[in-house]
């Protein structure tokens, strides 16, 4: 979890400093650093929630217990268009220098 703060707050600063003092938008380095922050950071909390829910065991099925839901949350958080493993491809792609198919790398 602490790497993965880390690196989240580490792409925020460098993005901060980029575009401080200007009214530029930000490169799409930047763009892909965040993006990639962002994935590593929700990754990493399911990840956490899973190891939660592996040491509670059955108690985590039940409907009536309130991790079911946090662990439901969390995975659903996971099919989101911005946290998939599609993003991926998508982050490569602007790495590479070829059109990203999203549209949030472009503006």
């Amino acid at each position: 979890m602490n790497a993965s703060r880390d690196t989240l707050h580490a792409s925020i600063a460098a993005a901060h400093d980029e575009l401080e003092g200007t009214n530029a938008l930000l490169s799409t380095d930047a763009k892909v650093r965040l993006t990639l922050a962002a994935c590593f950071a929700a990754e990493a909390c399911a990840e956490a929630v899973r190891f939660v829910d592996d040491v509670v065991g059955t108690s985590s099925i039940r409907l009536s217990q309130p991790f079911e839901r946090h662990f439901r949350d969390v995975h659903v958080l996971m099919q989101h268009a911005t946290k998939s493993n599609s993003v991926y491809s998508t982050a490569g792609r602007a790495m590479l220098g070829l059109e990203p198919d999203r549209f949030w790398f472009i503006f």
